[in-house]
């Protein structure tokens, strides 16, 4: 080999050197990896692999590092996925997470929300096989391993409280309206009804709703009080009313915009077996739109 030949085969080996990846392992008593750790070429922590504890040769748990959170995939041992979805960088449970069986069906879906710096249940979709959505859970077992057989809801309706928008993208001078359907009441048994409370443009809440009492926020009534919207729901049940609202908002400049809300299911006491003047039962909402550079 000549040598120019040998100093562009060394460079090269060099510069495939430099854009190497860096692993790390993680090794059990028995000299098993249980971990493998990946770095991207800037040595920042990208991927990490957990494997089974009774069978290190199966991968367990993966997590993909993102700046602004973590996208996660849990494995059964037989390779199909458990369960997706994302955390977080103060390991909080985000969004919408999907939920498998063993073999392969999508059985469930829970959607989380972060509410005062903590992570709490917003709703639950239940399915059967074919996907289609149950009412009500039947089955007492679904993610049949015994890492997951007690990953499984106390609650076994599916959550029918849904935000319908009649747009995603909106001229400048329109509104973005919504209806909010409180289909699955948790206090209907006190006489309760909702509202939906949102906020705007220039006072929005932040990440987890906890500057709530420090902005103005927009109150809707349902259409029991809210009568001048009843004409556009000439079918509703008169015991729908007071678990359906409209709402909406204006915008004041123009290009992507987020709204954030939720329904506020209430009850007002006295009560005979809760001690509370009133009780509450909040659904979250978020919604990305677009608004157009465009006045008629």
């Amino acid at each position: 080999m000549k040598y120019p030949e040998i100093y562009l085969l060394i460079i090269i080996l060099l510069l495939l050197g430099c854009g190497r990846n860096k692993i790390e392992t993680t090794l059990n008593e028995n000299g098993d990896i249980i971990e493998k750790r990946f770095y991207n070429e800037n040595d920042v922590l990208s991927k990490v692999i957990r494997y089974y504890d009774r069978d290190p040769s199966l991968e367990f748990k993966i997590t993909y590092k993102k700046s602004e959170f973590d996208s996660i995939i849990y494995y059964y041992d037989n390779g199909n996925i458990f369960k997706k979805g994302k955390r977080d960088l103060n390991s909080q449970l985000l969004g919408k997470w999907d939920l498998f069986d063993r073999d392969g069906n999508k059985r469930e879906i829970r959607e989380f929300v972060v509410w005062n710096g903590k992570a709490q249940l917003n709703r639950t979709w239940f399915l059967n096989r074919s996907g289609d959505t149950l009412a009500w859970r039947e089955e007492d077992e679904v993610f049949k391993q015994q890492e997951f057989i007690h990953d499984t809801l106390a609650v076994r309706y599916t959550t029918f409280n849904v935000f319908k928008f009649n747009k995603d993208t909106i001229k400048l001078n329109e509104p973005i309206r919504g209806v909010a359907y409180c289909y699955s009441p948790m206090l209907e048994e006190y006489n309760s009804e909702i509202r939906v409370i949102v906020d705007s443009e220039n006072e929005s809440f932040n990440s987890d709703y906890s500057n709530e009492d420090e902005i103005s926020v927009q109150v809707f009534s349902n259409l029991e009080k809210d009568t001048s919207n009843q004409k556009w729901f000439r079918n509703i049940k008169k015991r729908n009313l007071k678990y359906t609202a409209i709402f909406g908002n204006w915008f004041e400049s123009t290009g992507p915009k987020t709204i954030k809300g939720f329904i506020e299911e209430y009850a007002i006491g006295p009560f005979e077996d809760q001690d509370a003047d009133s009780i509450t039962s909040r659904t979250f909402f978020e919604k990305q739109i677009y608004v157009l550079d465009s006045i008629d």
